[in-house]
């Protein structure tokens, strides 16, 4: 596998994310600037280098913020939904990003995928479908739980006006879907 980049081995991913946020925060910095703020953290490249690596990590800030702001919509249009829609509109999103990123990884230069990031995506895959089945578990009993209290108050509603018990009984399983 080729090697990281010189800018890739001495900055971490995180590391990375913040130059990012800085650089969103300070947007008419020169690249001699930024070679300047490399070299204060340890890392001392070419212009060209430079210049190439402050375009990149200005690319990864407009995506966060992008993807950021997209959260900040997607929280905005469920307020007003219940937990189950909300937790498979979250599924859906981790799933998307999770795709997203398999999709970055296949495409980039060297093209292979270390054993790390395979396991990392596989442990991702596994906990989105973990996720899944359990709002789905809840969602299910939430539903059972709804129907079984709504038939409770139609029984006592019905034997309240004098139906008989045995038509009540036979409207409650009808309603629970027993009957």
């Amino acid at each position: 596998m080729p090697q990281k980049s010189e800018f890739d081995r001495h900055f971490s991913p995180a590391e990375q994310a913040k130059l990012a946020v800085w650089l969103d925060e300070h947007p008419h910095v020169s690249v001699d600037d930024f070679r300047e703020t490399l070299a204060a953290r340890g890392l001392a490249v070419g212009r060209s280098t430079a210049g190439r690596e402050k375009k990149r990590i200005e690319d990864l800030g407009h995506r966060m913020r992008r993807s950021r702001q997209a959260m900040d919509a997607l929280a905005e249009g469920l307020e007003d939904r219940d937990d189950s829609q909300r937790s498979r509109a979250l599924i859906e999103m981790a799933r998307t990003i999770l795709f997203q990123f398999q999709d970055a990884v296949l495409a980039r230069e060297e093209g292979e995928v270390s054993a790390k990031e395979l396991a990392d995506f596989s442990r991702s895959l596994k906990d989105i479908m973990s996720a899944a089945r359990l709002n789905q578990d809840f969602t299910d009993h939430e539903r059972r739980k709804a129907t079984t209290e709504a038939a409770e108050r139609g029984a006592q509603e019905m034997a309240r006006h004098g139906l008989s018990a045995d038509t009540a009984s036979a409207i409650r399983a009808a309603i629970e879907g027993a009957g």
